[in-house]
């Protein structure tokens, strides 16, 4: 009887829609799910079946209503696949704006294609192209994941675009009943239903009616809370070892053991790593330069063989072939300060601006690789897969989180260290012309995450970043007639960028007057967002920028000053005249990460509103009559 119940609760989950209550006409979409929507998921569903500590099976089914253009990427279907995940019995069709059946995808127009981005990869996808149709159009997919090992169980994302809104998605996952099987709520409220049978338990979790989420400068708390699921079995085998996820430690001596053997070098390394290290007093000196030696002959490049998700290649095979995958590099990184007498730890990470992982829940959770190495007072962080990257320095990409070192003791949750001080700092000098265009000459120092952000300039050439200076500022007509862009090293690395600018609209000129707005770059107004917002890190901006005026012109309204400090910020707007032709101008925008809700969400979006006032005021300058 248990087993009828069990089979009928699956096949109510996976029901072909056409067969459901629901219709795939547009006109069937709840109004508040268009609402901001230019895509609307029908239904997502998965039911993930655990056959053993070795295999499980996931069935997938999606079904999504493509709104207009600006989701034609959507067009676009992929699934992975490699040895040790198969895809089976990949269907798809689609439905025009009235739920008319249209088409299905035949056999022939579904590709088998390499997923490796890098050299060496067994990765493979299926990928379907759906035709253009006339938009609104809805497509339809169904495909099976034949999965070898269980560390990973599959997470659900209820809400995986906050842009696009969702009728009903629901996950179900199928466990023997002699594993211990735990799972971790996220900002949800679906509805949840468990029903053991002889053999296995079935959990079933369903929301419904998530809307899209307006656009916004900062993220909305919609969006940062939006609804997920971890779970995760405590004993796992993968790659023909077995491991466990009862705690953080047990998971990093699983990962311990997978590494063991993996950092030999040859004994040509050897000396070399002896020659390069000699006469350097402290540890510290000696990770450096051995982590210039390593940038120096080696590149990055995804590898995906055997079990490459998660074991890494051996240091002397990178070592002899010059590249590797970011576990590849790390461990080589790894072993030339083994060499040298250096103690460090490969480290789990989640990689991305402003991902953290759920400390609570051990599972695997992570997505790259970096190295920690405890020194004497310090510890020294390594992201291994830039060629550039500066000694000790992270970047967004994987600062301030929760990571997991793999330690022969087991795994150690630490916390990678924020920036110390994020701020971009704009010094120059604007000559404002009555007859032809302004021109203005500048320096952009940048710091912590603006240094990070910043990089995008190294190794360009002069006309690569001439591009990129005018593509990145707003300042009506104007190019960029010179740029040049250097790092300097230190504890905290700090980049300059240089560049002239040529202004042919900045200054209007209205018979006697002239006028301009003296901040380049003002804040944009925002609407008040009732929800409340999540603000992370944001570098400061400070800028100084020097107003040479034209001979005979004087100021006729200059904006006052304003220093305003709140919880949310700091802003300040000051205009000084330095001498008859000369006036300063000093900006300073400071936003404080944080939640905000409530009246502290009113005060943050009222002290906003009132810096994007001030900053696009206008300066009149007005031509005197002496």
């Amino acid at each position: 009887m248990m087993k009828k119940i069990l089979y009928i609760l699956i096949a109510a989950l996976m029901v072909p829609y056409s067969a459901s209550a629901f219709k795939y006409s547009v006109d069937s979409i709840p109004v508040e799910l268009r609402e901001n929507a230019s895509a609307v998921v029908r239904t997502h569903q998965m039911v993930y079946t655990v056959e053993s500590i070795t295999k499980a099976r996931a069935k997938h089914r999606e079904v999504i209503t493509l709104m207009n253009e600006s989701v034609g990427y959507l067009r676009l279907f992929e699934v992975d696949y490699d040895n040790f995940r198969s895809v089976q019995g990949l269907h798809a069709a689609v439905y025009d704006e009235n739920g008319k059946f249209i088409e299905s995808i035949p056999s022939s127009r579904i590709m088998d294609v390499s997923a490796g981005g890098g050299f060496v990869s067994d990765a493979r996808m299926k990928r379907i192209i759906f035709p253009v149709n006339r938009y609104p159009f809805t497509i339809e997919v169904e495909y099976d994941v034949v999965i070898n090992g269980s560390l990973n169980l599959d997470q659900w994302y209820f809400h995986s675009d906050p842009y696009i809104s969702v009728e009903e998605s629901a996950v179900e996952y199928i466990i023997p009943n002699e594993m211990p099987f735990r799972y971790s709520e996220h900002y949800m409220n679906a509805s949840f239903d468990s029903t053991r049978s002889e053999d296995n338990t079935v959990y079933t979790w369903v929301q419904r009616s998530i809307p899209a989420i307006n656009k916004w400068y900062f993220s909305p708390l919609a969006i940062a809370r939006r609804p997920f699921l971890l779970v995760a079995i405590d004993d796992f085998e993968f790659g023909g070892i077995k491991g466990s996820m009862q705690s953080w430690k047990s998971l990093g001596e699983w990962a311990w053991k997978l590494n063991q053997g993996l950092d030999q070098l040859s004994d040509a390394e050897k000396d070399r790593v002896a020659e390069i290290t000699a006469g350097l007093k402290s540890d510290r000196e000696k990770a450096e330069v051995l982590y210039r030696y390593m940038q120096s002959r080696t590149r990055y490049t995804s590898i995906q063989l055997g079990i490459g998700g998660y074991k890494p290649a051996p240091a002397m095979q990178v070592s002899e072939k010059g590249y590797g995958d970011c576990k590849g590099l790390t461990n080589y990184m790894s072993a030339l300060l083994k060499t040298a007498g250096i103690t460090s730890y490969y480290t789990w990470a989640r990689s991305g601006n402003n991902r953290q992982i759920i400390p609570s829940f051990v599972a695997d959770q992570f997505d790259h690789i970096i190295l920690c190495v405890p020194l004497q007072g310090d510890t020294v962080w390594l992201e291994c897969t830039s060629q550039t990257l500066p000694f000790n320095f992270l970047g967004t990409f994987t600062s301030d989180r929760d990571v997991l070192l793999i330690t022969p003791e087991g795994g150690k949750l630490v916390h990678t260290p924020p920036f110390a001080n994020s701020c971009n700092k704009t010094a120059g000098v604007i000559n404002i012309e009555r007859r032809g265009a302004s021109t203005g000459s500048f320096t952009m120092t940048a710091m912590g995450s603006a240094f990070d952000d910043n990089r995008i300039f190294n190794g360009k050439t002069v006309t690569e970043m001439k591009k990129l200076v005018n593509q990145g500022m707003d300042l009506g007509t104007f190019a960029a007639d010179t740029a040049s862009y250097k790092e300097r090293g230190g504890k905290e690395p700090v980049s300059d960028l240089s560049f002239n600018l040529t202004l042919d609209d900045f200054a209007v000129i209205a018979g006697t007057r002239i006028h301009f707005r003296p901040c380049l770059e003002p804040f944009g107004y925002q609407p008040f967002d009732t929800i409340g917002v999540r603000i992370f890190e944001r570098p400061a901006s400070v800028d100084s920028i020097l107003y040479r005026i034209p001979a005979g012109y004087e100021p006729e309204f200059m904006p006052a000053a304003v220093f305003t400090q709140k919880p949310c910020g700091t802003y300040r707007y000051e205009i000084t005249p330095i001498d008859e032709n000369s006036l300063l101008f000093v900006r300073e925008l400071k936003i404080n990460k944080g939640v905000y809700e409530g009246d502290r969400a009113r005060e943050l979006f009222a002290f906003l509103n009132s810096a994007a006032e001030r900053d696009h005021q206008r300066l009149i300058l007005v031509r005197s009559q002496n």
